[in-house]
């Protein structure tokens, strides 16, 4: 008889969740296959005439033709007028609503940010950063049948709290502060595997243990959110990195600072060394400037370690507009790249704005990601550029960021291919020499010492 009360225990718990589940999916693609209004002016949604009371109650029931926005401005009218406190601002309302919308498309490169947000992300862009300075995304991986959410770095500033206490591209955080970053729902594993082995009183245990660790969690927005928020407090972070028996703890502490996007120096035998933590908008101008004055007669080092590529911002600020006009600072022209959405095609072009370099060494790492993948991809290409050090992160998302009246969103509005029309591996690109260094940058990082005697013992063409 116990083992049939834990038997439809754990069912009814699966039962729930599938239903839940199920039903997100239905409303979602109901909403996507009906007309799709704008949120980007809350306007039109608004200041549309009101219903009378029983008419707004009557329209929430609705019908099979009933379209999302009118549902939603009944609803926020409904709470104009029968919540029992008042309510004399909407942007906490429409900001939910908007937050909850994106949430649900399980997308973790889609999503809201907050005026505070939004302002921190376009800092990050330009090279101010805050909290640990790194750039921290949201991986999806499968593990035993269950789809996970990992916060993982993506890519380190250089000269940051992140770099100083050790932190590296590839370390997924599984802890801040002792608390649990919410990767999945533990009651799943618990109702799969032990329903059947379990004896009643200790599954009962487990399942509240395992309640309990999913409501003291951080889930992965507001994990996001503490690691880049302002502050000068430490940080105490569980991380788990590949090739490490156990899980590390890092301590980081918080600090705003600022870090060029672009550096560039001579180096001796007429090479000049170029790195490129952000594509922002003054790069090219900058790298151009530089040139100039330092042709390389002697071959180029590119530096694209810790470069996280996107989002792509609005105008003059886009990553990849950036990237084209870079790569043609060093002399590529003409197709570089697409960008990939069901079956359209935009292609990613570069007019050539400098004598091809005969010698070029890109340097790439794990942090090497998305746009910067695109670049380093089409020098290989186009330049016959040797790719030096480790493979790269493996980010095709062409995520485009899109300012709100209130905050912004970010949405996966493409995929990044190279320009033969594939998209960038998964499994990220693989260098033409593997190498690696946890010094990065400096005047002791070896990696630049090894570009240097691949650029003397070469005349064009990968060593």
């Amino acid at each position: 008889m116990k083992t049939v009360v834990r038997a439809l225990i754990g069912l009814a718990a699966l039962i729930v969740v599938g239903a839940g589940a199920f039903m997100v999916g239905k409303s979602l693609r109901s909403m996507v296959e009906r007309r799709r209004p704008t949120l980007l002016d809350m306007r039109q949604i608004t200041d549309s005439r009101p219903l009378s009371g029983a008419a707004r109650a009557d329209s929430l029931q609705g019908g099979a033709d009933v379209n999302p926005s009118e549902t939603f401005r009944d609803v926020l009218l409904m709470m104009r007028s029968e919540y029992v406190d008042r309510i004399d601002d909407d942007t906490k309302l429409v900001s939910g609503a908007v937050r909850t919308m994106l949430y649900s498309l399980d997308d973790p490169a889609t999503r809201y940010w907050n005026k505070e947000q939004y302002q921190r992300l376009k800092d990050d862009t330009q090279g101010v950063f805050t909290g640990i300075g790194a750039r921290v995304a949201i991986q999806k991986q499968k593990i035993d049948n269950i789809d996970q959410r990992r916060v993982t770095v993506v890519a380190v500033a250089p000269g940051g709290p992140a770099a100083a206490a050790g932190l590296r591209a590839g370390d997924r955080i599984t802890e801040l502060d002792g608390n649990w970053v919410i990767a999945y729902d533990p009651r799943l594993d618990l109702n799969r595997l032990a329903v059947r082995t379990m004896p009643e009183v200790e599954y009962r245990k487990a399942l509240r243990q395992a309640t309990k660790k999913l409501t003291d969690g951080v889930s992965w927005p507001r994990a996001l959110d503490k690691l880049m928020a302002p502050g000068d407090a430490d940080m105490k972070l569980t991380v788990v990195r590949a090739n490490e028996p156990k899980a590390l703890s890092i301590v980081v502490k918080k600090a705003e600072f600022t870090r060029p996007a672009l550096e560039v120096r001579s180096l001796p035998g007429g090479r000049v060394y170029v790195r490129i933590t952000r594509f922002t908008a003054d790069a090219p101008g900058k790298l151009a400037a530089a040139l100039k004055d330092n042709p390389a007669p002697g071959g180029l080092i590119l530096d694209l370690r810790d470069n996280p590529g996107g989002p792509d911002l609005p105008g003059e600020a886009s990553a990849i507009r950036s990237m084209a006009s870079t790569l043609g600072v060093l002399g590529v022209h003409g197709k570089i790249g697409i960008i990939g959405k069901g079956s359209s095609r935009r292609v990613v072009t570069a007019a050539k704005a400098a004598a091809k370099s005969s010698k070029l060494v890109v340097i790439v790492n794990q942090g090497t990601a998305n746009v910067a993948e695109m670049a380093a991809g089409a020098l290989r290409a186009q330049s016959d550029a040797t790719l030096l050090g480790s493979t790269t992160c493996g980010d095709s998302v062409y995520q485009k960021l899109v300012p709100l009246k209130v905050g912004a969103m970010t949405v996966s509005a493409g995929t990044l291919m190279g320009a033969d029309g594939k998209p960038l591996p998964a499994r990220g690109l693989d260098p033409d020499i593997a190498a690696g260094s946890t010094v990065i940058g400096g005047q002791d990082d070896p990696m630049i010492a090894r570009a240097t005697a691949l650029l003397g013992g070469r005349t064009g063409g990968r060593s």
